[in-house]
């Protein structure tokens, strides 16, 4: 079993059955050594290697992003996958990695990584990264990415200084790129050689995971928080008119037959304008409270919709 550090608060195991568990973890990670026993790691809050501190993550672990999470590295990480057992930066709704997730995986789902300019030395070897807003984002050139491979993340996959790497998706990307150093220039005689030279078979390319392909995307999460923000907007306004309305009630109360108008010195009238002016303002502001609530409702209703599909 993995050695938990002394604030136990940061990183809790929960067993969920005699074959399956899973770690929650949040906050400072330097301390803890992460392996497949482990492993699936359910992220929290973010997570963050602080600076002048080095954090170790051996092959076959599976990290499980919650959306608004991601992975801050200030000091030094090491990401030591294999081909045989490579490590995962992915969405908790990845049914590949994850259990009841109840949707499906979409890009944008969780933030990604950054590593900050301060940074040394990291490392990132055989790591698969999905689902996340910006895959790794690295304000230094000081690291190295082995055997990468990114897929379906929301904006870009790798950048350096906010220099947009060409990546392409489910495809091995390694970073400094590896250069083959020129063959030296052989003196050949003028007749050609009868046999023709064997050429090094090219490396064989990875396969991303098979998943699931997401259904709308980022469409989905416009159409999704647009209602929202049209269903908050509706009901709070809804809520403003319809206290209007019930001021402007209490005022035309007030305003009965037997209460003198202090403008006239008379009793009011249902002509005199003060009552005419709380009528047309009591009528204007029910209606704008009946529209308010049916917008915010049907704002609200499409911003549930969006679960369902």
């Amino acid at each position: 079993m993995p050695r938990f550090p002394l604030y136990s608060s940061l990183i809790l195991l929960f067993p969920l059955s005699p074959s399956f568990s899973q770690t929650a973890v949040s906050g400072d990670i330097h301390e803890y050594l992460f392996n497949a026993a482990g492993s699936p790691y359910f992220v929290e809050k973010d997570i963050i290697v602080p600076s002048e501190t080095e954090c170790t993550i051996e092959g076959g672990c599976v990290f499980l992003f919650r959306p608004f999470t991601g992975l801050i590295v200030e000091g030094t990480l090491l990401v030591n996958g294999t081909p045989e057992q490579p490590v995962v930066f992915t969405s908790v709704n990845d049914t590949a990695y994850s259990r009841g997730g109840g949707q499906s995986a979409n890009p944008f789902d969780w933030n990604g990584v950054v590593v900050a300019a301060e940074s040394h030395g990291s490392s990132f070897s055989n790591l698969h990264v999905g689902y996340s807003v910006y895959g790794i984002k690295s304000q230094t050139p000081n690291l190295i990415v082995d055997r990468c491979i990114f897929f379906q993340n929301g904006q870009f996959h790798f950048t350096v200084k906010d220099k947009i790497h060409d990546v392409r998706e489910g495809i091995s990307f390694s970073y400094p790129a590896v250069k083959t150093p020129e063959a030296p220039k052989v003196e050949q005689p003028i007749a050609a050689p009868t046999q023709v030279e064997k050429q090094p078979a090219a490396p064989p390319k990875l396969s991303p995971p098979v998943r699931q392909k997401p259904l709308l995307g980022r469409k989905r999460l416009v159409i999704r928080y647009g209602s929202l923000g049209i269903g908050i907007v509706g009901i709070v306004g809804g809520a403003v008119c319809s206290a209007l309305a019930s001021n402007d009630r209490k005022d035309i109360e007030s305003m009965d037959p037997h209460t003198v108008n202090p403008a006239t010195g008379s009793y009011y009238e249902r002509n005199d304008e003060a009552v005419v002016t709380a009528h047309d303002s009591f009528s204007r502001d029910k209606a704008g409270a009946i529209a308010g609530f049916i917008v915010g409702t049907l704002g609200l209703a499409g911003f549930g919709v969006t679960f369902l599909f």
